[in-house]
């Protein structure tokens, strides 16, 4: 602190009541003189201190630097408001401490034993062979092909026209003109049912199938002449056309082929 700055306080101080001026001007003067014995003191003392002492306190500085710093938890004071209370001047005698001396500390070494691992042998492990059971794979159901009335084919082959055997009709006032094309023997029968007549006709298929036309010929006294039958609609056996050998076409439906059989077997089977 400046001496100018000394002065300044002391003319403030002095402007301001004389009672408690006297108080504040003499509580300063007791902390001046207080730090300036204490100062005086603490010259004194290290004037004072032995060359053991020395060598003592620079062992204990190396013995306190070899410990661990503890680190101390700052504690928060909570404030406090204090009454303002006017203190009476004292003077305070100065106390001259003692030195003292700390012995120095040594620390014994500590040796670790050393620590040795059994080593540890893993027991071979065998795996148990596994068998492989034979899969036995189920072959797919095929759902078996309904059967048709008129045909000895199933309803997934009927549609080729050429295999099996396959019975049509036409009707007439007082009859019906049947037509069986049998591609396993190779011919096409041809007879009227419920007129009373026994006959029925034989013929050889030439070529041809119901997908396209089938060729069959009368051979009679030197002369010729061919029909053909076909269904209606390519791949579709609801319905045939017969072709006459003069161009006329007479439509066929499909027949019960059981019965047509039956019928046949009533017949007298002509060739020609």
């Amino acid at each position: 602190m400046d001496v100018m700055d000394i002065k300044k306080g002391l003319l403030n101080f002095f402007k301001l009541d004389q009672k408690r001026n006297r108080i504040i001007l003499c509580v300063i003067i007791i902390v001046i003189i207080l730090a300036i014995i204490i100062g005086i003191s603490s010259r004194n003392k290290r004037k004072n201190i032995t060359p053991d002492q020395a060598d003592s306190q620079t062992t204990k500085q190396s013995t306190i630097s070899t410990t661990e710093p503890t680190t101390k938890t700052p504690t928060t004071a909570a404030p406090t408001t204090a009454a303002p209370t006017t203190a009476a001047p004292t003077t305070a005698a100065p106390t001259t401490a003692a030195p003292t001396t700390a012995a120095p500390t040594t620390a014994a070494p500590t040796t670790a034993a050393p620590t040795t691992v059994a080593p540890t042998t893993a027991a071979p492990t065998t795996a148990a062979p596994t068998t492989t059971e034979p899969q036995t794979t189920t072959p797919p159901t095929t759902k078996p092909s309904k059967s048709v009335y008129y045909s000895s084919n199933n309803e997934d082959e009927v549609n080729n026209g050429n295999s099996g055997i396959y019975a049509y009709k036409s009707r007439g006032t007082s009859y019906e003109n049947y037509r069986i094309i049998n591609f396993d023997e190779g011919c096409v029968y041809s007879f009227l049912h419920g007129d009373g007549n026994t006959d029925c006709d034989r013929l050889k298929i030439d070529s041809g199938t119901l997908n396209d036309v089938v060729i069959y010929t009368y051979h009679m006294d030197g002369a010729e002449w061919s029909y053909g039958i076909h269904f209606k609609y390519k791949s579709s056996p609801s319905k045939v056309i017969e072709e006459d050998n003069d161009g006329f076409e007479y439509e066929f439906l499909p027949a019960d082929l059981n019965d047509a059989l039956r019928y046949l077997s009533q017949k007298t089977i002509h060739d020609y």
